[in-house]
């Protein structure tokens, strides 16, 4: 290469690098502005819902009931008149409860518990006042018990007082006719067998609720046996109409226990009480020998003789039961006598224990399937409050 081009090529290399080493120290001096992101669009925060002005109002739908006004006076005045006509609603001592229902609606209801159910009267109430027709009231009754406190007098009532809890069970255990079992004593079947079967059970009893009440007319009710099994809350439930006498299932369970006492004749049933006892006549309070007096006591109830009777007829063991009579002691208190009835199955035997205060004429169970036949029998005691 030519001289004359190298020195062309140099100058040339040399104005290109002046020229760099100027841009350079330009942009030194002048850095370009930073770069400026917009600032996130922050979305304005969801207005809050509007309040429910009807949520936790269940002690303003409580005092609505009772300031609301009766013919006879505001409800809280009357409500210890009308507890007079229900047997033993009072000293049961009900207690007020309210549950929404839907927006602006309660339930309210003043009840006490029995067998584990609620028995008392209902009311719905409606909060919102501009959702009552007009010429409504905020305040319905919603059963029969509410329907009676609403009522412009109790005359017809107090003058034919409702049967007891006691009369209304009898009615139902004694509709079962001369050719099959009694209900009580088909349940002890069915609830012996799911023992049987590996079930824990545990018995609650009965419960009496007023269906239809009308002043001068016999009611009718709805009587329903509570039990758990194997923790499972159980119900059996029946219509009692005692203006007909009519008794009729009103669930399966109760359809299902029916079918079984209508199925079994008690003539196949094994006498499970000495004979001179299951003939004796008369008061058993005058019976001279206390013990025999205890046992006499004990089984003067058919009812209770017949799931005696049960026991032995329907055997839980796949062996065939046999019955080993019954034993009467006295205990360290006078009069009171621990009454057993023994049952054989096999090589094992069950005790079934009462205690009997022949002074008195009561009697107490103590063993479990005595609480179970007992709870058969006998009207529930309401829980009371403590």
């Amino acid at each position: 290469m030519k001289r004359e081009h190298l020195k062309f090529l140099l100058a040339i290399a040399v104005v290109v690098a002046v020229g760099l080493g100027a841009l350079l120290f330009w942009l030194l001096q002048n850095p370009p502005a930073p770069k400026v992101l917009p600032a996130p669009v922050v979305a304005a925060p969801a207005p809050p819902p509007p309040a429910d002005p009807f949520a936790d109002r269940q002690a303003d739908a409580i005092t609505l009931v009772q300031q609301s006004a009766s013919p006879r006076g505001t409800l809280d005045v009357t409500l210890i008149d009308v507890a007079k006509i229900f047997p033993g609603f009072a000293a049961a001592k009900p207690a007020w409860s309210a549950i929404r229902i839907k927006e602006g609606v309660y339930e309210v209801a003043w009840q006490a518990q029995t067998a584990g159910l609620a028995v008392g009267p209902r009311w719905g109430v409606q909060l919102d006042k501009a959702a009552i027709p007009a010429g409504g009231s905020a305040i319905v009754a919603a059963n029969a018990y509410a329907e009676i406190f609403a009522a412009p007098s109790l005359g017809p009532w107090a003058d034919a007082p409702l049967p007891t809890d006691a009369e209304v069970l009898s009615t139902l255990l004694g509709a079962a006719g001369p050719t099959e079992l009694s209900l009580s004593s088909a349940l002890l079947v069915a609830l012996r067998t799911a023992i049987k079967e590996g079930r824990a059970v545990e018995p609650l009893g009965w419960s009496v609720t007023l269906l239809r009440s009308k002043p001068r007319e016999k009611p009718a009710y709805s009587v329903a046996y509570a039990w758990k099994e194997a923790g499972e809350s159980k119900l059996a439930t029946w219509e009692v109409d005692l203006a007909s006498r009519a008794v009729k299932p009103a669930d399966l369970s109760a359809n299902a226990i029916a079918q079984l006492a209508a199925a079994t004749d008690p003539k196949f049933l094994v006498t499970a009480v000495p004979r001179d006892v299951a003939r004796a006549t008369g008061d058993p309070m005058y019976e001279r020998n206390r013990a025999r007096r205890a046992l006499r006591f004990l089984v003067g109830d058919p009812l209770r003789k017949q799931a005696a009777a049960v026991l032995v007829r329907f055997s839980d063991r796949n062996v065939a039961a046999e019955y080993d009579g019954w034993t009467t002691l006295e205990s360290e208190t006078p009069g009171v006598f621990t009454v057993t009835m023994a049952v054989v199955f096999g090589k094992e035997s069950e005790s079934i224990v009462w205690s009997c205060d022949t002074t008195a004429g009561t009697f107490k169970a103590v063993s479990a399937t005595a609480r179970l036949i007992d709870s058969l029998v006998l009207p529930a005691e309401p829980a009371r409050e403590r």
